[in-house]
């Protein structure tokens, strides 16, 4: 399954790849590794990082505390952007035009979305933004879920895939006095983010992969959802 998510990369050319992996993936590990070779020479590669433990002897207590102990991967690169994207989901992308809709709001983070009906949304995170992409909440599994701006018989499901500002990750992941520990991207980070008026949605529906048919434009499934 994941290597749908790292062949979206490899085609945007996007080749500096970590896998944070949790406990018992040598099988992962060792898939990534013959699999997924690329040049060294030109400092290109898919590493997959175990839990460093920087928080004690334990293993990753979420998303957010993924990145949190492995920080040192992304202050080493420094990037403008970090993609943070979900491993257990089927579909196929360009991620350059999320990191470009996303450089272009100046949002702190993106989170895609992808529409889907009023009766089906009710199984989804939901995303309420407003005409203009910015987050206003997010309702998990809501049974009247908020509908998309200008369309009533749709909501924007969240796909667990994001796009951050390099400083608002590092900061939002990073504890700082008695504040509490943000653990997971979903329910800790997004929230914090939206309520600072920092985050914005992407329509995953207005991404265009080359080569694709209208059939499979938009598609996207959770593995835990395939019919």
């Amino acid at each position: 399954i994941i290597d749908f998510a790292l062949s979206n990369f490899a085609n945007a050319r996007y080749l500096k790849i970590v896998v944070l992996t949790q406990y018992m993936s040598h099988s992962l590990d060792r898939h990534i590794s013959q699999t997924w070779r690329f040049s060294g020479l030109l400092g290109n590669y898919v590493t997959p990082v175990p839990a460093q433990m920087r928080r004690g002897p334990h293993w990753f207590a979420g998303s957010a505390d993924a990145i949190y102990q492995n920080i040192n991967l992304i202050t080493d690169e420094n990037p403008d952007v970090v993609c943070v994207f979900g491993a257990d989901h089927i579909y196929r992308m360009d991620p350059r035009q999320m990191v470009e809709h996303h450089l272009a709001s100046g949002a702190g983070v993106t989170v895609a979305a992808i529409p889907v009906g009023y009766e089906d949304a009710k199984s989804f995170g939901v995303i309420e933004s407003d005409e203009h992409g910015q987050i206003v909440a997010f309702h998990e599994k809501s049974p009247t879920p908020p509908t998309m701006p200008g369309d009533s018989t749709r909501c924007l499901a969240s796909m667990g895939n994001y796009v951050f500002d390099t400083k608002t990750l590092i900061d939002i992941v990073t504890p700082t006095g008695n504040d509490a520990v943000a653990t997971d991207i979903g329910g800790h980070v997004i929230p914090a983010l939206t309520a600072a008026g920092v985050a914005h949605v992407y329509d995953f529906s207005t991404n265009i992969v080359p080569g694709q048919d209208e059939r499979e434009k938009g598609y996207w499934r959770d593995v835990g959802t395939i019919d």
